[in-house]
């Protein structure tokens, strides 16, 4: 037996450039002691296309693609992967963290478009787009029909993507993965047309500063707790959308099934406005997360979905907010202790910025009202 240790790829391919209509079709890599395919240093213009590759226990990376914008960066000769299978990738026994972790595809660039690709049975991202270098900041050109199932992590969005036009990942599946989606930084990347079933944690965004007026960061978006109707109620499972503490975050047309008393939206860290509307909640009793470190996002109904009532609110009960126009919903024992409130309240975040002295930015603010009193952290 070989042992598994970081090896070379079965098939390299470096500096890529300009070369026209270079395929690999219809090939089987099996049982590697390294990555199956590394294309390496891929530049715009190289034309290239990898399709119904079938790659099957592979120690280290199925397929992984780096490369430089290079100038005149367009959607013109981008390299496409379409139809290919990843099925189980295995961890190094020596090596580098992510040597135990590999992921099925991993992407340093963004000059790529990625189609009705599948993965099963990865220990580490199903699909990793994390750009490197020169390529640091480059959006995807294409993902769409792609599937992750029974990975650490169906996609993962690593590096920082700030600004330019929106990078729309659609019709993507992710089955029974401890997270669905991860984006570390991506301020218009935007899901679309996607589900994932009986995942942990649905989308966790960690760091992204949305762009206030864009379209929607979710829309026509199904997320599915347990598929056994027997312990819909007793299943666990953390919030499937996590918002990260900026502005700018709009849900539309979103639906949770199945999720019982487990809260399906986390707020973030921070006082935020979430817009949502078309929100559907089947066998879902708990709208909001309010448990530490969440509860201080403003989630607006646009449409009456979430509140019953087009114009409404629901946020975190802090005592102090206790307004008549105004439901106590949840508790603390089920981490949703909440407020849905009607639209004759009107409900707008404060923060207290450059307090003198310094040091009080660091303790909790005593709020007082008509309506209670609270210490919020800071």
């Amino acid at each position: 037996t070989i042992p598994r240790r970081p090896a070379m790829a079965c098939l390299g391919i470096n500096a890529h450039q300009r070369a026209l209509a270079s395929i690999i079709r219809r090939c089987a890599v099996h049982d590697t002691v390294g990555p199956a395919i590394v294309l390496d240093n891929v530049g715009f213009g190289s034309q290239a296309l990898l399709e119904d590759v079938l790659l099957h226990r592979t120690t280290g990376d199925g397929i992984l693609v780096s490369g430089n914008p290079g100038p005149g960066s367009s959607a013109d000769g981008l390299l496409e992967i379409r139809g290919c299978s990843m099925l189980y990738t295995l961890p190094s026994v020596v090596g580098l963290a992510r040597d135990f972790r590999p992921s099925g595809f991993l992407l340093r660039t963004g000059i790529t478009r990625w189609i009705q690709n599948h993965v099963v049975g990865v220990t580490g991202g199903g699909f990793e787009f994390d750009p490197r270098g020169l390529a640091l900041g480059e959006k995807i050109y294409g993902f769409d029909g792609n599937s992750a199932h029974d990975c650490r992590i169906g996609l993962y969005i690593g590096g920082a993507i700030r600004g330019g036009g929106s990078t729309i990942f659609t019709n993507f599946e992710a089955f029974s993965c401890d997270v669905a989606v991860r984006i570390r930084a991506c301020d218009r990347c935007r899901l679309v047309n996607s589900s994932w079933v009986e995942c942990p944690v649905g989308v966790e965004h960690v760091d992204s500063m949305p762009t206030v007026g864009d379209p929607p960061q979710f829309e026509n978006v199904m997320a599915v707790g347990s598929r056994n109707l027997n312990n819909i109620y007793t299943a666990k499972f953390e919030p499937q959308i996590i918002f990260s503490p900026s502005e700018g975050f709009e849900l539309k047309d979103v639906f949770f099934i199945n999720f019982g008393y487990n809260p399906v939206m986390h707020g973030g860290a921070r006082v935020i406005t979430v817009k949502v509307s078309g929100l559907s909640f089947v066998s879902s009793l708990s709208q909001i997360m309010t448990a530490a470190p969440a509860g201080y996002a403003i989630f607006k109904d646009l449409d009456g979905t979430l509140t019953g009532e087009a114009g409404g609110h629901m946020l975190g009960d802090w005592g102090f907010n206790r307004h008549p126009a105004c439901k106590i919903l949840g508790s603390v024992d089920g981490r949703d202790l909440r407020l849905s409130c009607t639209p004759e309240v009107l409900i707008r975040r404060v923060e207290v910025g450059s307090p003198d002295p310094a040091w009080l930015a660091e303790q909790a603010l005593k709020v007082s009202s008509l309506y209670g009193t609270a210490f919020v952290a800071p």
